[in-house]
């Protein structure tokens, strides 16, 4: 039998995740895989976790197989995957309730037994409400994004050539969901705490006063206070992914400053964040009315609108839960003497039995932390660390992708465009500073936290991810040119440095 090589299927920037989110992998996702009844192919996986980082691999053969037969069954059976979709929406609702009652609890109040079961349920509805549709929403374009290319083939075929639609930029108007989804949700209520706001004149101009927000806070009318922290309390979860840090109210209170100052519309702002999904279902509308598309083409893309739609539902229900989990856990830390960071480092059990009395091993933790391996095979999972984990590192043959002139420049189109820019690297949010309106944002990957820094942005350009990845959700929404998937990126451009972005070929250059 010849060896295995692993194939990098994704991955998460260091000091971005903890083993909270990552415990119940690989093996989580193979075995949800399997409940599809397509899963058969896919039977190993491991996370190399080091520092807040992670990659994730699979062997190749297997990886390929799978993605192949789920594309088919996704193409075939269209009940099957809306049994799978309406099942995440179920989940991740009941999910995001719950972790909604939990966080106004008092936790302190609480038995170890009563703690310990409610961080093992929250984790276990994360679990089930990411993974159900772990097939649909990730796997299905994880290989070379093999779902979206062969949709992006299909419609381009059946686009008659006198529509004169060019065709990625029709893709990415089809593909757009016009759903609502948590960030308009929270641009609409900001833009409505600053109309109540504004209506009083003294408010206002306390904004605008050059004063220190956040030690001032307390000569706003009580009014404004309330207001402002019910906004703060209901949404400030918002930037949190996995690991933290939520929004602190002085957040809120410079970016009510900044509004104020800008002396900009808010009527006109309103109107601009109601009326882009209206946009982009008008222009889903005239298109399809237009020209006419295969029943199968346009269920692909119904069901490519659904899977970015969900991919993003999921995503920020997951963050919300692991904000409130870190609360559970935080609370937990305190109890055993032991770091928050240590804690999330457990698995649900292993904190379970800690609570109980168990034995709990900080100098693990800390080994895990900045080294260890999750592995799923022979349908049993365990965590490696230390010297072991760095055996079985040692021990694998990853695949190195065949160079090819430019690729290190190119990747995939996620939302049309043509821009020349300043190259602007940000990573992590305390990096947004230096972002300034009309850069080009480069990033490994992208995330809420990164939204302000994304909406100041020339174009989008990331390393990792797929046109239905965050950062093409995000560029199609506010229609900025964004090219994803090029290897590398971040590592072969810097700060400074004057790139073209060319986002309806899918390429980036360096002019200076």
């Amino acid at each position: 039998m010849s060896e295995k090589i692993w194939r990098e299927n994704f991955s998460m920037t260091r000091g971005n995740v903890d083993l909270k989110v990552l415990w119940y992998l690989p093996g989580s996702v193979i075995e949800y895989a399997h409940q599809t009844g397509v899963g058969k192919n896919l039977q190993d996986g491991f996370i190399h976790f080091a520092a807040g980082g992670a990659v994730c691999y699979f062997p190749v053969d297997q990886i390929e197989a799978y993605v192949d037969e789920l594309v088919e069954k996704v193409v075939r059976d269209r009940l099957w995957v809306k049994e799978i979709h309406d099942k995440c929406r179920a989940y991740n609702a009941e999910y995001f309730a719950s972790a909604r009652e939990v966080e106004h609890l008092d936790l302190l109040n609480l038995s170890n037994t009563e703690l310990a079961a409610i961080g093992r349920r929250l984790s276990q509805m994360q679990e089930k409400s990411h993974m159900i549709a772990v097939s649909t929403t990730w796997l299905v374009d994880s290989n070379g994004e093999t779902f979206s290319k062969m949709v992006m083939a299909k419609l381009r075929r059946a686009l008659p050539e006198e529509s004169g639609l060019e065709p990625m930029y029709t893709y990415s108007i089809l593909s757009t969901p016009t759903a609502t989804n948590f960030t308009l949700d929270e641009e609409r209520d900001f833009i409505s705490l600053a109309k109540h706001l504004a209506a009083d004149p003294v408010t206002r101009a306390f904004f605008t006063a050059g004063r220190d927000l956040t030690a001032d806070f307390a000569l706003l009318s009580i009014d404004a206070q309330e207001a402002i922290k019910a906004h703060a309390d209901k949404w400030c979860w918002v930037p949190y992914t996995y690991v933290g840090p939520a929004y602190a109210l002085g957040h809120y209170l410079e970016e009510l400053r900044q509004l104020f100052s800008a002396a900009t519309s808010l009527d006109e702002l309103e109107a601009d964040a109601l009326s882009r999904l209206k946009t982009i279902a008008e222009k889903q509308t005239e298109i399809l009315s237009k020209f006419y598309l295969p029943d199968e083409v346009k269920y692909l893309l119904d069901i490519t609108r659904e899977i970015i739609w969900l991919k993003d539902y999921r995503k920020y229900c997951m963050y919300y839960g692991c904000y409130v989990l870190d609360r559970v856990h935080r609370e937990s830390a305190r109890r055993l003497a032991l770091s928050l960071s240590q804690v999330n480092h457990l698995t649900a059990d292993e904190l379970a039995q800690a609570l109980s009395g168990g034995p709990c091993d900080g100098d693990l933790l800390n080994e895990r932390k900045k080294l260890c391996v999750l592995s799923y095979t022979a349908g049993r999972q365990e965590i490696l660390t230390g010297q072991a984990a760095a055996d079985f590192l040692a021990a694998k043959k990853i695949e190195q992708p065949a160079a090819e002139p430019n690729a290190d420049l190119r990747g995939t189109c996620a939302c049309p465009g043509h821009v020349q820019g300043t190259v602007k690297i940000i990573n992590r949010p305390e990096e947004m500073d230096k972002m300034n309106l009309g850069d080009i944002l480069v990033a490994h990957t992208t995330f809420p936290s990164l939204l302000p820094a994304m909406k100041k942005a020339a174009a989008i350009v990331t390393e990792d991810g797929g046109v239905t990845c965050h950062a093409a959700i995000v560029a199609r929404e506010f229609n900025i040119p964004c090219v994803v998937g090029i290897r590398k990126v971040t590592q072969l451009v810097r700060d400074g440095d004057i790139i073209e972005v060319d986002a309806i070929e899918g390429f980036i250059k360096r002019i200076a």
